[in-house]
């Protein structure tokens, strides 16, 4: 295995895939099971370690949660339209 790089490292970080997916699963259980809504903690819990290992800014975590749950929302709220 190779060393991290040092110094300043350049790069987008946004969005976090992780921040995204976790809480569109998270909205996706809560919309359709009883406790899904348990799910928004281990959801705070993947986003807050993104930012504290230094992957990604907050405001990226953050504009990404909103997106993965806005996203997921959109497209449960389409879905059960068509069906």
């Amino acid at each position: 295995m190779s060393a991290p790089k040092s110094g300043i490292v350049r790069g987008g970080s946004f969005p976090s895939g992780h921040a995204a997916n976790n809480f569109a699963i998270a909205t996706v259980l809560a919309l359709f099971y009883r406790f899904g809504w348990l799910y928004f903690f281990a959801a705070v819990f993947v986003s807050y370690s993104q930012v504290c290992v230094g992957s990604h800014y907050p405001f990226d975590v953050i504009a990404s949660a909103a997106l993965g749950a806005i996203l997921s929302f959109a497209t449960v709220s389409v879905l059960n339209a068509i069906w």
